[in-house]
């Protein structure tokens, strides 16, 4: 894969480069922070007192704006230094750059210097992408596949990247949410979203019910179990029971009811909530599909 130079895009457009440029110091109360950032700015403290310890390592990068400057890289630790009430910081000033590159500069410098969390990451792919088609419609030159050259920004593998853009096109807003939220992890995420989204509003269900985060077992544990109409109706009667005879142990069921005079049916992987899933659902019977 060729290597995407990113300063030597910034030197085409009269920008910079970091290694080059003299560090001068800026007072702090000139500085703005860059309202793109969408880097976490998270453990200041921490990070204020090792830079109380041993000095601030890395100078911010900033550039001109009309009452002063405005931050492109460098937000936590221009937090830690704040707090630390500095009255000048050392920076590296580039010349204007197009919004694009800025974002650029943004997502290249916070990627190597940190641990981002997955949203961050996820962020920084779509905003990656989103810079570098921009610029090629302005006329810059890339070799190679796009995803290729957002790795390369982001130090992301390319099969990461892909997974993550299946996630944000096929899962489902609850998936979503869940994922944003903790309590689902990208790699089941990603095997949800390979799931029709009725079938995966039915796991989000189930895992919220539970109250649990659902693991890759679990997962396939309920694609295993869940069954389409047309096999649910031919169970025989006699295998069906009425929800006040709870199952006595756990077990994969089927819950059903009737609506304007025809049945519904509900593939279900039941740990301990049964009357959770048959209140929600408003069932009336259920039948065993397979024992655990």
């Amino acid at each position: 894969m060729s290597k995407f130079d990113l300063s030597a895009i910034l030197e085409k457009d009269d920008v910079f480069k970091l290694n080059t440029l003299e560090i001068v110091n800026i007072k702090c109360s000139q500085i703005k922070t860059n309202d793109e950032n969408f880097f976490e700015v998270a453990n200041v403290d921490e990070l204020a007192e090792s830079i109380e310890l041993i000095g601030l390592q890395q100078p911010l990068v900033v550039t001109k704006s009309s009452n002063g400057y405005l931050l492109i890289a460098g937000h936590r630790h221009f937090a830690a230094i704040k707090s630390l009430n500095w009255d000048t910081v050392p920076c590296i000033i580039s010349s204007q750059a197009n919004s694009e590159l800025e974002t650029l500069a943004l997502i290249q410098t916070n990627t190597q210097t940190r641990e981002l969390t997955y949203a961050e990451r996820v962020e920084a792919v779509k905003r990656t992408e989103q810079a570098l088609k921009s610029l090629k419609e302005k006329g810059y030159k890339f070799s190679g596949r796009l995803r290729d050259k957002i790795a390369e920004i982001t130090k992301e593998s390319p099969s990461e990247i892909g997974k993550m853009q299946a996630i944000e096109k096929n899962l489902s807003s609850e998936g979503k949410e869940m994922l944003t939220g903790g309590e689902l992890s990208p790699s089941v995420a990603y095997e949800m979203s390979k799931m029709p989204k009725e079938k995966q509003n039915v796991f989000t269900e189930k895992c919220k019910a539970e109250k649990k985060t659902p693991t890759s077992k679990e997962l396939k544990q309920f694609q295993e179990v869940e069954t389409d109409v047309d096999e649910v109706e031919e169970v025989p009667a006699w295998w069906w029971k009425p929800v006040s005879d709870k199952p006595k142990k756990p077990c994969n069921i089927i819950l059903a009811k009737k609506q304007a005079g025809e049945w519904q049916y509900r593939c279900v992987f039941i740990i301990d909530n049964f009357d959770d899933w048959v209140e929600s659902l408003e069932a009336e019977y259920w039948c065993v599909i397979q024992a655990p």
